[in-house]
């Protein structure tokens, strides 16, 4: 048979049964304190705050409302004051996630934009390319036929020259055989020597003419020339520019998608941090 308790003795074990049992019915859930100390650790306070932070929040926070003292509510409104201070920093981040995105997007705009218009001016380019590799062609092929011409009317005349001169020295002793022996034959071998002073001026003005042709053509080819190679060299360019902006397109697309995520991240871990810890603290704090 167990031993009979003093009416006092037992009055006193009755009591400190039900204060244990008091406290225990009002402990702080384990799920709830476990968010504010996970919060705590992941804010930006320096290590050493944290680690004060970690040994109270169990006497403060962990303390039922009606069974705190007045420096253990004191704490609690620090630790209230903390996690709102962790939320405005967080909005702040979602914020500028937000304005980093938008502005992600705008450049990402102005990039499609510039690849666009470099690609319109290579068009444009190129086809001024086509057309002066067309003048080009066309230039040469003049040229080739002038320079053919040149050297026909060259050829003729040095032939030609040398079958008049032949003739007009035969002519030319004849005459003057007859001018010994004819009176006023005189004007008609100053017409004969005036005669082929003329033709021979007249062969050599189309050779020369033939000549200048020549040249033109010519000056016509090395300006084409030069066009083309112009073009060619804006055309490059032109395509350089292309590959430019599609780099800086695809960079803008790298930065927006890298904003995006950001922002979303950003955002969840507001949403988590408003469910878990702001949450259970405010149904810790009473």
């Amino acid at each position: 048979m167990a031993p009979l308790k003093r009416p006092a003795a037992a009055q006193k074990a009755q009591a400190h049964k039900k204060i244990a049992t008091e406290l225990k019915q009002k402990a702080a859930p384990a799920g709830l304190m476990q968010n504010v100390r996970s919060a705590i650790s992941e804010s930006t306070l320096a290590p050493f705050v944290k680690d004060r932070l970690r040994i109270l929040i169990d006497d403060s926070l962990g303390v039922s409302k009606d069974l705190r003292k007045k420096f253990q509510e004191d704490i609690v409104h620090l630790i209230g004051a903390i996690l709102q201070e962790e939320e405005q920093k967080m909005a702040q981040a979602v914020h500028k996630a937000n304005s980093a995105h938008d502005k992600a997007i705008d450049e990402r705009a102005i990039g499609i934009e510039a690849v666009k218009a470099a690609k319109a001016q290579a068009t444009m380019k190129q086809e001024t390319l086509v057309m002066t590799q067309a003048r080009l062609a066309e230039a040469k092929t003049q040229a080739e036929s002038k320079a053919r011409e040149h050297e026909v009317a060259k050829n003729e005349l040095q032939a030609s020259t040398v079958e008049v001169a032949q003739a007009h020295a035969k002519l030319k002793a004849a005459l003057a055989d007859v001018v010994k022996c004819v009176h006023g034959c005189e004007d008609v071998a100053r017409h004969l020597e005036t005669s082929w002073t003329d033709l021979c001026t007249a062969r050599e003005s189309k050779l020369q003419a033939a000549k200048l042709e020549l040249d033109d053509a010519a000056q016509g080819r090395g300006a084409c020339e030069l066009e083309a190679a112009t073009a060619v060299k804006e055309m490059e360019q032109a395509a350089a520019d292309v590959q430019a902006a599609a780099k800086s397109c695809r960079r803008f697309e790298a930065e927006m998608d890298s904003a995006q995520s950001t922002k979303e991240a950003s955002k969840a871990k507001l949403q988590q941090f408003r469910d878990g810890a702001l949450s259970a603290y405010k149904k810790l704090a009473g």
